[in-house]
């Protein structure tokens, strides 16, 4: 049986009112904005704010430093247009930093997440009774770590040579982030767990990508518009993780399967 992506996302929300689930992403919301807030606090005091402040100061200077913004500033309209431009330096000072937190907690959550995708992927394999019949292998969760580090090291590659093309489009970039990010959000948290049962070459693992491609894209679209909102971005790759489960759990529920123990 088909796991529909609304019964799938109402699984999910319903899962958010387990008290071990819960437990694990606030768990994971307190290590990933302590993290994030240094990554963000170090990035701002030394690329940020210097480079907003000398904008500033260019605009706020004297005659002697700039002849032709003085005397054009004695015209009201370009008085007024110079008070407005310092007014979207400080809008876009905010949208640039927001933005540079989206992009940084994702791949610290995702990281410090990954630490819980067997816990969390067991939980709700329990509450269901999808009766999950894999044996988990010895070296788990270092193929587990190692999958989701290539999807962040990638995920953050692709997002640096993306952002110029971020701050020139102040509304479609949005939009930008969420279909290219959806790409790797879903198959980072789906092979974190696959790979800790099954795997890469085994046809089982390519089947369930072909099948559920859709929803895999979709569940990624899904966290990556998390990712983007602030504070329930702290919880994006968590409630992936829960979604994902209930895909892979699914999946191989309704699958005839041979079973290898590792």
């Amino acid at each position: 049986m088909n796991l529909s992506f609304s019964e799938m996302l109402s699984k999910s929300f319903t899962d958010l009112t387990n008290q071990k689930i819960i437990s694990i992403l606030l768990i994971c919301f307190i290590l990933t904005f302590f993290f994030t807030i240094f990554f963000i606090y170090q990035f701002y005091i030394n690329i940020i704010d210097p480079i907003f402040d000398n904008l500033y100061n260019f605009l706020s200077a004297n005659a002697n430093e700039v002849f032709f913004l003085n005397y054009l500033l004695k015209f009201k309209i370009f008085n007024f247009l110079l008070i407005l431009f310092k007014y979207l330096l400080i809008l876009l000072k905010f949208f640039i930093v927001w933005f540079i937190i989206s992009i940084i907690v994702t791949p610290v959550n995702n990281l410090i997440t990954s630490f819980f995708f067997e816990k969390i992927f067991f939980e709700i394999n329990k509450i269901y009774d999808y009766k999950w019949k894999f044996t988990i292998k010895k070296n788990s969760f270092f193929l587990s770590l190692k999958s989701s580090i290539f999807f962040i090291f990638i995920s953050i590659a692709v997002n640096i040579c993306l952002l110029p093309m971020y701050f020139i489009l102040p509304f479609a970039n949005i939009l930008i982030f969420i279909l290219v990010n959806a790409y790797f959000s879903g198959k980072e948290m789906c092979n974190g767990i696959i790979v800790q049962f099954i795997d890469k070459e085994d046809d089982k693992f390519k089947n369930f990508y072909e099948t559920n491609k859709n929803l895999i894209y979709t569940t990624g679209c899904v966290t990556s518009t998390i990712q983007l909102i602030p504070i329930l971005n702290f919880f994006s790759a968590g409630f992936s993780i829960i979604m994902v489960s209930h895909l892979i759990l699914n999946h191989f529920k309704y699958k005839k399967i041979i079973v290898k123990k590792k």
